[in-house]
């Protein structure tokens, strides 16, 4: 995975093009771009920096993610707010030091970092495989 590709998009918010992209923005395109899996929807209705508009979309798409107990590329590492709402996507990737979590942020931008600094900024973290066979037809 070119790492300075990914790098290179700015944060958007709300964004879905190479022009700049959000966080579930850019998990989409790195799914597609880096493992072929096309066809997640890209929740373009969800308002940006509407937290709860972001929680509604991810319990519409809640049964497509299923927990991951082996964490491997292209799984989706999720954060979630006090309340259990989605607030927050990474996608992991095999990196030189082993898993590390791609994600784009408004603070920080587009970033890497290994899972485990991942999961400690981030306290409340889950990680979640899209499993195509489980979305809705």
């Amino acid at each position: 995975m070119d790492q300075n590709h990914y790098r290179a998009i700015p944060y958007r918010d709300g964004g879905r093009t190479l022009a700049g992209m959000d966080c579930w923005g850019l998990y989409r395109y790195m799914l597609e771009r880096e493992h072929s899996i096309t066809g997640l929807p890209s929740l373009g209705g969800v308002m940006p920096r509407d937290i709860s508009s972001v929680g509604q979309g991810y319990r519409e798409l809640r049964d497509t993610f299923l927990p991951a107990d082996n964490p491997q590329p292209g799984d989706a590492v999720c954060v979630f707010n006090a309340d259990g709402d989605f607030e927050h996507v990474g996608g992991l990737f095999m990196g030189d030091r082993g898993l590390t979590v791609l994600h784009t942020t408004a603070k920080h931008g587009t970033e890497t970092m290994p899972l485990k600094d991942f999961q400690t900024r981030y306290r409340t973290t889950q990680i979640r495989r899209y499993c195509e066979s489980h979305s809705a037809a």
